[in-house]
């Protein structure tokens, strides 16, 4: 009996969860494209490394942009500007390397 009465609270509780989860995200726009998807992904790898390079060689920019890289495709939209923003950090690393 204890034992049904906690997997009905668990599923009671995983369907308000749920709801509440629906409607915080109701006014998100969670639209991906593959390209910006990529861009993410490779140009925070590329981040990853600039960031570990730069602090193994105690270089002041390169891990700053480092970072940069790997945290700025969270608040960019479009995959154009994405893929601009990604190369402009890139150069500006390899320029001040």
């Amino acid at each position: 009996m204890r034992l049904v009465r906690y997997v009905k609270s668990r599923i009671e509780l995983r369907r308000k969860l749920h709801g509440r989860i629906r409607v915080m995200l109701s006014g998100l726009d969670l639209s991906f494209d593959g390209w910006s998807l990529a861009a993410g992904f490779i140009f925070g790898v590329i981040g990853l490394w600039m960031f570990r390079e730069g602090r193994r060689q105690d270089n002041d920019y390169t891990p700053w942009i480092g970072v940069a890289l790997m945290i700025y495709p969270y608040f960019v939209d479009g995959a154009k500007l994405n893929w601009g923003l990604g190369i402009v950090l890139c150069f500006l690393a390899y320029r001040l390397w």
